[in-house]
């Protein structure tokens, strides 16, 4: 296997990883904002205020988590692997070009969805403890 190949290969299998970290994040996230908003819903009682916080407290370190994983694999291995595939591919320029979009992509599900997701959390959180207290 040459040079070229292994970062190809490389390069392919990040992105599946991407893909597939991505798909877990969002289901996962999904899950835990709809077991929230079902709580919120629910009667306000010492228990359903204890599982919201625990459910608040996994889905924002969740996102952490993905933000530090996307960060690392976005900014860091990416970055690596395209530096090593414009020295070994000649044909990288027209390449990059057409797949500009993807980093964008990767930037929107990778930071900016985790932010997002997580502000929601902190949201549900002021309007849980705002219910708990008011009675």
């Amino acid at each position: 296997m040459t040079d070229k190949e292994f970062y190809w290969d490389w390069h392919k299998h990040e992105d599946t990883l991407f893909t597939a970290r991505g798909n877990f994040f969002l289901i996962t996230e999904s899950v835990f904002l709809i077991g929230m908003i079902r709580l919120v819903a629910a009667d306000i009682s010492f228990l359903s205020f204890i599982l919201f916080l625990l459910l608040d407290s996994v889905g924002i370190t969740i996102s952490i988590i993905w933000i530090c994983s996307s960060y690392k694999q976005i900014f860091i291995t990416e970055r690596l692997i395209k530096n090593k595939l414009k020295l070994l591919e000649p044909k990288w320029s027209k390449i990059s070009a057409l797949g500009a979009k993807q980093v964008k992509v990767h930037n929107l599900i990778g930071i900016v969805l985790p932010i997002v997701f997580s502000g929601i959390f902190i949201a549900l959180l002021g309007i849980e403890v705002y219910l708990f207290f008011s009675d």
